[in-house]
């Protein structure tokens, strides 16, 4: 809310003096410098010992006012009153009395001074409302009653006066925050705070001033949005006491970050024949609570995706089309895409190899990289000759060296494992570069040239491996209510003294793996994607290798055992909506839901389920799957007219001890913005509920809070009642959304 040009309006509360057993009046007065329909003062006085008995509006500027509401909570030593236009003049400008309040002081009660100031009672609060329906937040000079001869009392302060937490959804509580109390008064100050929320809490929750607490708040399963809470600092001898701490938690979730497996896809294809077979790309994230959309592309007419969207756990088809392609090696990359990831976009390189149905000499590797113990004569090493074409393809290896010493077998027919032996041991630290020459005279593209690179070290890198192996163990298709993704995290280090370089590769699908590249020490974390697998064991293992690693490549094997699960399942149908509000003319037509109920096994293992229904105005968009499932539906509104309209339907399940089980929905049908209390009509009675609700602590606008929001602004406020009672007697402007 704001204040309007000019003077700031102002409610102000005029000092009194008493003594005990003799009761006092309290003036309020309002300035204002324009007209108003409607006002709502909620206050507190500081001292239990005293009690309010009445407000008076004689002789005030409000007296000619019939509906002038008041409240009276000398439990919580507050009160709330307000005032509202509805046949009368409006509030003129002005500033004078607008009402008295009349406490009762008793007998025997201590000397002290009580302060009177405004609170907030929701949904009451201080504010005036224009005739327009805008609002004004206006400025409150505080009172106080002396009672007797009080000595100075203690004054509460605190710092800070608001605290804010932000949390992360799957992630730590965020840190505790200190709270000083202190007291700027006289005597002893003796405190307790409290609060009403269950994620907040106060250690130590009393004390003496200055004392500094402890608060903190446990994020632990709550959902992404902003909370409040109010820590109310009491103490019975401060003159301000309560003193309220606004707390504001927001929960968001971190960027999601896109995952996938395999990191690179390779096919190879032969010339003028069948297209390689379809791969799959696993897309995920792992950032706890966040939502990753996205979407992939890539360039080639030979290689085509599908689908080119969605949300994880998901996964996207590859398929090949090699028709007209001549034989060589073809590359395409894959752009994984959403903007709202941390680390947007990722790239999967594909590899396409198209092979001659003619011979093609190839080797593998095409450079060998030989670390070399400086003074020792290094192991033979082994390098492939390949046929990646058709046909038989022999071949002839030579080499002129003084380093390699012999080519075993130095002719034959591909495929074929072929040995370097080496004399090193006289070589001095440093690199060296040799060449073995490869020809065969029925491949297309003979001769072929090894490059040999050897490295002289004093301290070769080695690679080491922690754990040696690795074992998962989970359910079939589901884990639980509460089970969390299964991860486990090995080490990759380096033995050695030279620098090393990395690399990751293994075959399975079902296997995740955090990075596929490092330097030197490492922890890779392994996640499953094993759904939909069917029971057994599963084997896949790491290689990992290193150019620089005299002891490269090192294997490490991953066991999955998927096993059933161990107790027969047992149903959770819940609703997430029980009662449906729709309004009566929407008509025909479906409105969708964002869901009706959720189906879950309450143990690990495997469930199905089917919906049976024969509820005429709700559709349920998937009638049958696999649990866990929140249940979607759409909302058949049709000829309904305003009512309720109470239905149930049944969740059934095979292979649930305890199915079918029984829903039940209910369609409120309502008509007009405007029928707060939700009986087909819209008069005065409603523009009373609004008030009762505001004001009086009654219940919300009926079936749904959009019945009492008449402005279309989001929110109902006293600017609701005023913009009613103009439509109903002032010709003003009928309630927005209406037929």
């Amino acid at each position: 809310y704001a204040q309007d040009p000019g003077i700031p309006d102002t409610i102000s509360i005029v000092n009194a003096v008493t003594v005990q057993g003799q009761d006092v009046a309290v003036s309020i007065n309002m300035y204002n410098d324009e007209l108003l329909g409607a006002v709502t003062i909620p206050m507190h006085w500081s001292s239990p010992d005293i009690t309010l008995d009445s407000v008076s509006f004689v002789g005030s500027r409000l007296a000619y006012l019939a509906q002038k509401p008041v409240s009276i909570y000398n439990t919580q030593q507050s009160m709330v009153f307000g005032a509202i236009v509805i046949m009368e003049e409006y509030i003129p400008a002005g500033s004078g009395l607008i009402a008295k309040l009349h406490f009762h002081i008793p007998a025997g009660i201590a000397d002290q001074n009580v302060t009177i100031d405004s609170i907030s009672i929701p949904p009451a609060e201080l504010l005036l409302s224009q005739t327009s329906g805008a609002n004004i937040y206006p400025q409150m000079v505080a009172g106080k009653i002396t009672i007797g001869n009080p000595v100075e009392p203690a004054h509460i302060v605190i710092s800070p006066t608001t605290m804010t937490f932000e949390g992360k959804v799957g992630f730590p509580d965020p840190s505790s925050q200190s709270l000083t109390i202190s007291n700027s008064g006289g005597g002893t100050m003796v405190w307790s705070a409290s609060h009403s929320q269950s994620w907040l809490s106060i250690n130590p929750s009393s004390g003496t001033a200055q004392s500094v607490t402890s608060i903190h708040a446990a994020t632990g399963g709550m959902p992404v949005g902003t909370y409040y809470d109010t820590i109310v600092i009491s103490s019975a001898t401060a003159d301000n006491s309560p003193v309220l701490m606004p707390i504001t938690l927001n929960i968001t979730t971190m960027p999601p970050a896109i995952r996938f497996s395999p990191s690179q896809i390779a096919v190879s294809g032969i010339q003028g024949g069948a297209n390689p077979a379809d791969k799959k790309l696993a897309i995920w994230t792992d950032v706890p609570g966040s939502v990753l959309n996205w979407t992939v592309s890539n360039t080639s007419s030979w290689l085509t995706l599908s689908p080119t969207s969605g949300t994880p756990p998901d996964s996207v088809t590859l398929q090949f089309d090699i028709t007209g392609l001549p034989y060589g090696n073809y590359y395409d990359t894959i752009v994984i895409s959403d903007p709202t990831a941390s680390n947007n976009p990722q790239r999967v390189p594909v590899t396409l190899q198209v092979v001659s149905d003619l011979p093609v000499l190839e080797l593998n590797p095409k450079i060998l990289y030989v670390v070399v113990p400086a003074g020792t004569n290094i192991d033979d090493k082994t390098f492939q000759v390949l046929n990646s074409g058709e046909g038989s393809m022999t071949y002839q290896a030579t080499e002129s060296s003084s380093i390699i010493m012999s080519i075993t077998p130095s002719s034959g027919t591909a495929p074929q494992d072929v040995a370097l032996g080496f004399k090193t041991f006289s070589l001095g630290v440093g690199d060296y570069i040799d060449t073995v020459i490869v020809t065969s005279p029925e491949a297309i593209n003979s001769p072929q040239v090894l490059i040999v690179n050897f490295h002289v070290t004093e301290s070769p890198a080695m690679i080491t491996l922690f754990p040696s192996s690795i074992s998962f163990s989970y359910y079939e298709c589901w884990q639980g209510p509460n089970a969390t993704p299964p991860s486990q995290t090995f080490q990759i280090g380096n033995g050695g003294g030279d620098p090393m370089v990395w690399h990751l590769t293994h075959s399975s699908d079902w296997l995740v793996v955090s990075d596929t590249t490092g330097v030197e020490k490492d922890f890779i974390t392994l996640t499953l994607n094993a759904d939909g697998m069917a029971v057994g064991t599963y084997v896949d293992t790491l290689v990992i290798t290193s150019p620089q690693a005299l002891n490269s490549p090192r294997y490490l094997p991953v066991t999955l055992h998927l096993i059933p699960g161990s107790q027969p399942p047992f149903m959770v149908a819940e609703n997430t909506t029980v009662n449906i509000p729709a309004q009566e003319v929407f008509g025909i037509g479906l409105a969708e839901l964002s869901s009706v109920a959720e189906v879950y096994n309450l143990n690990p293992g495997c469930m199905n389920y089917w919906i049976e229904d024969a509820i005429p105005w709700l559709r349920i968009l998937d009638t049958a799957g696999a649990a866990p499932a929140v249940i979607e539906a759409a909302l058949e509104v049709g000829t309904y007219t305003y009512g309720v309209y109470p239905d149930s339907f049944y969740v059934y399940s095979a292979e649930a001890t305890n199915s079918p089980q029984k829903l039940y929905v209910n369609m409120l049908v309502w008509r007009y913005h405007g029928d707060a209390n939700w009986d087909n009509h819209i008069n005065i009675s409603d523009a009373i509920y609004i008030v009762g609700y505001i004001f009086r602590g009654g219940p919300l606008p009926q079936p749904h809070f959009i019945t009492g929001d008449v402005n279309c602004d989001g929110f109902v406020t006293i600017n609701d009642a005023v913009y009613l009672v103009n439509y109903l007697f002032l010709g003003g402007d009928e309630p927005c959304g209406n037929p």
